[in-house]
């Protein structure tokens, strides 16, 4: 399993997928502002893994958090939630993440006054939001799974892997590695779409499988790329686009 984002007793774990493919280097971020600036800078891509950082840098915030009463909890996590909104202005899972979490502050302080309870809580919340990102992603690569046969090619675009998740499946492209999965399929996957910074794609699927040995992955596309590159070079392809599960 890529591990993307993990919640960690020292702070927020996270891939720098600026570095990609090239280098495989993990931040430990420990506090929300650290967060804020990661999504900011692009250390993380990929809407569901924008909205799990976002749900987790708040809830490392609020456990920071030095108000002693429920009130003093509130006034900071607004704060906190108004500098992770300004982080990406474009990503909706960044907005719902926050709101959702700050729906569990609404539901929690009418139950107790304790802020330490609170607190927890909220910590609980993003790791459910971490959770349900990778069983979401698992159930919709064992559904589209079924539209495929045997046989069949199916080309994705744009950041849809493991790596623009909470880690694991991935998106359209967990389809793919569903239908790879399943006993005795054949099903190749080619992944094209763009760096955010450079406008190459080499980094977008970076380590797709890379826990799965057993499946060969090749295949180059973008901007700028030429399309007679498809079939790259055998030491270039635990970093490319594309996978194959025959």
């Amino acid at each position: 399993m890529i591990k993307t984002i993990e919640w960690t007793d020292e702070g927020i774990r996270m891939l720098d997928q600026r570095l990609l493919p090239t280098e495989e280097k993990y931040l430990m971020l420990r506090s929300y502002e650290e967060v804020a600036e990661a999504i900011k800078k692009m250390v993380v891509r990929g809407a569901p893994a924008i909205g799990v950082s976002a749900a987790m840098g708040l809830a490392l915030g609020a456990s920071q958090s030095v108000g002693t009463s429920v009130a003093d909890l509130e006034d900071d996590f607004d704060y906190m939630c108004k500098v992770m909104s300004e982080t990406r202005p474009t990503a909706v899972n960044l907005f719902w993440a926050i709101e959702r979490m700050r729906e569990r502050l609404r539901r929690e302080k009418s139950l107790t006054k304790d802020p330490l309870e609170i607190k927890e809580r909220l910590v609980e919340e993003a790791l459910n939001i971490f959770r349900e990102d990778i069983e979401a992603n698992r159930a919709l690569g064992r559904f589209g799974a079924e539209l495929l046969s045997d046989g069949d090619t199916v080309l994705t675009h744009c950041n849809a892997g493991a790596l623009a998740t909470a880690g694991d499946y991935g998106t359209a492209l967990g389809v793919v590695r569903g239908a790879i999965d399943a006993p005795g399929a054949k099903v190749d996957g080619l992944g094209i779409g763009k760096r955010q910074h450079s406008g190459h794609c080499n980094y977008r699927q970076y380590g797709r499988t890379r826990d799965e040995k057993r499946q060969d992955q090749c295949g180059r596309g973008g901007r700028g790329s030429n399309r007679r590159e498809w079939g790259c070079r055998e030491q270039d392809r635990d970093l490319h686009g594309c996978c194959s599960g025959r």
